[in-house]
């Protein structure tokens, strides 16, 4: 019987998603990879369901111990719905939204305690994780795979979202058509990202060490 390998199905399954969106040009229909589309939709669902499962199969420890990671993919399932500047003057993640005049104070202070809370889930990822990441890496545990995974896919498709426009910043022109392209693939690879995170987590779970760790240190601690 053949064992199939859950990231590397993952992998396929996004690879193939791209693939047919660009040979059935998904871009032609907008209901599809517009701003709050089916796709962006479906993204900030995945997202959901991956809180959803931590909480579900990861218990009440899990959730204390990686609170963390919740709020971040909470995060990111919101940031899919466009809350970062649907209920602003202007995005909270623009320089200007802080420096300007056209912003109004409360809503600064709002879009400060998001960036606090962003901050604070960053740092507790770095200060709990780096070290056991790099090793786990290494030596190629599948679950720190998927980890590594998840981050190349956020890496690649912010460095592609809007790269006509990043590009003309330098100097350097994109023909629209490949924009477009582009643009497709961003809006396809995100729409992977949860499922990565997914896979990722029940891998995580799947392993009685790691589910045996739930029982372990105490939820503050940088151990993983």
């Amino acid at each position: 019987m053949i064992k199939t390998n859950p990231l590397a199905a993952a992998w396929l399954f996004i690879i193939l998603s791209v693939g047919a969106a660009l040979i059935f040009d998904a871009h032609q229909y907008p209901l599809l990879v517009k701003e709050g589309g089916i796709i962006e939709s479906l993204s900030a669902l995945g997202y959901f369901v991956c809180v959803a499962a931590m909480f579900y199969r990861g218990g009440a420890d899990f959730a204390k111990r990686y609170h963390y990671l919740i709020m971040l993919i909470t995060l990111f399932g919101m940031r899919e719905l466009d809350f970062d500047k649907r209920f602003t003057t202007m995005g909270i993640l623009k320089s200007r939204f802080y420096t300007g005049d056209l912003v109004p104070l409360g809503e600064k202070l709002i879009g400060v305690v998001v960036i606090l809370v962003l901050l604070y889930v960053v740092i507790r990822i770095i200060k709990a994780h780096t070290s056991t990441f790099v090793t786990g890496v290494k030596n190629r545990v599948s679950w720190h795979l998927g980890a590594l995974s998840v981050i190349s896919a956020l890496v690649f498709s912010k460095s592609i979202d809007g790269l006509d426009r990043k590009l003309g910043d330098v100097g350097i022109t994109v023909d629209p058509l490949v924009a477009t392209y582009f643009s497709t693939i961003e809006e396809v690879l995100e729409l992977g990202i949860p499922v990565l995170i997914f896979v990722t987590f029940t891998l995580y779970m799947s392993d009685s060490g790691a589910k045996a760790s739930l029982n372990g240190p105490h939820p503050n601690s940088t151990e993983t």
